[in-house]
């Protein structure tokens, strides 16, 4: 319902709640009335109306023209609707030779995460189903994973859908888990590169279904 990709859902509860013949007097579904939409883009749409400046950093001018210049303050603005309605978002970040500095919202059922109970919101584990072009060209679905739960040890894999086959060497340029593993702080501990936004805390990894009335 955030994005526009509903229609058949309301198809499906008009046929449930109204009887056909009244149905078939209505006409074509409308969809140009979604409360729900509405609420989340007022509350969430205003979080980054102007791009926030970091301060108390060295450096913080260099990182403000980043991060502005990958478009983060953008990304958000959009992110923050969905963050509204859906309670939780994620977003990766990234660096590539080709793009440079890369955030990429991910939509949460496209992930997997875990967390330890001493910090019950912070994912230590995040598994995203991606479609990637296999071998022979064709898309196919994999899932790609990042745990940092034992810090010695990271993992950093690719496997396929159905998690039967260990596709890391097809996508990963040689073994990324353990010492390999790329994503590490200038200390040398390993973090997700990625962000679980809470639309509030409340001591729990999930809260998808606060608010689902609306």
């Amino acid at each position: 319902m955030l994005s526009g990709l509903w229609e058949d859902d309301l198809e499906r509860a008009l046929d449930k709640h109204i009887q056909q013949d009244r149905r078939s007097a209505w006409g074509i579904a409308e969809m140009s009335r979604n409360p729900f939409k509405s609420i989340a883009s007022q509350v969430g749409g205003v979080l980054y109306s102007s791009p926030p400046v970091p301060l108390g950093l060295a450096g913080a001018e260099q990182l403000s023209a980043e991060v502005a210049g990958a478009g983060y303050w953008q990304i958000q603005q959009r992110a923050s609707v969905d963050l509204v309605g859906l309670r939780e978002t994620v977003c990766r970040c990234d660096y590539t030779e080709r793009g440079g500095l890369l955030f990429r919202p991910v939509s949460p059922e496209l992930v997997v995460a875990r967390a330890l109970p001493e910090a019950p919101d912070q994912p230590v584990v995040l598994e995203e189903l991606q479609l990637r072009a296999g071998a022979d060209g064709a898309p196919r679905w994999c899932w790609e994973v990042l745990d940092v739960t034992d810090l010695d040890n990271p993992v950093q894999a690719v496997v396929s859908g159905d998690r039967k086959h260990d596709l890391t060497g097809d996508y990963l340029a040689g073994p990324r888990s353990g010492p390999g593993y790329q994503f590490r702080a200038a200390d040398g501990k390993p973090f997700v590169p990625g962000v679980l936004y809470h639309a509030e805390r409340t001591g729990r990894l999930w809260d998808c279904f606060h608010g689902i009335e609306a």
